[in-house]
């Protein structure tokens, strides 16, 4: 089951890392050292939608899943502190629901 868990969150790790910045790469006049990645998903962005539904949708559901998925394979002890990790979701579903 761990390994399952492992495994889950490296694959949303990778597509939460590389699908901003292939997206960043193909948007004309947007640089990851200068702007915000939910500039991306802007209400007037070039590709709002699809960062909006492609990326940052999938990437709230997946770290959900893997955050409710740790706490429930952590020991009692540290399940508190790691379900804290349940920002990182918030913060996406955020953005996809309140573009800038």
């Amino acid at each position: 089951m761990r390994r399952a868990l492992f495994a889950l969150t490296l694959v949303n790790s990778l597509f939460a890392l590389l699908a901003p910045a292939a997206v960043g790469i193909a948007t004309p006049g947007y640089s990851s050292a200068h702007h915000y990645i939910s500039e991306l998903g802007a209400a007037r962005a070039l590709r709002a939608d699809m960062v909006n539904y492609g990326v940052f949708l999938p990437t709230a559901i997946l770290t959900f899943v893997c955050v409710v998925w740790l706490v429930a394979v952590l020991p009692r002890p540290v399940k508190l502190p790691a379900f804290l990790l349940v920002g990182l979701p918030i913060g996406y579903f955020g953005a996809v629901g309140f573009p800038c």
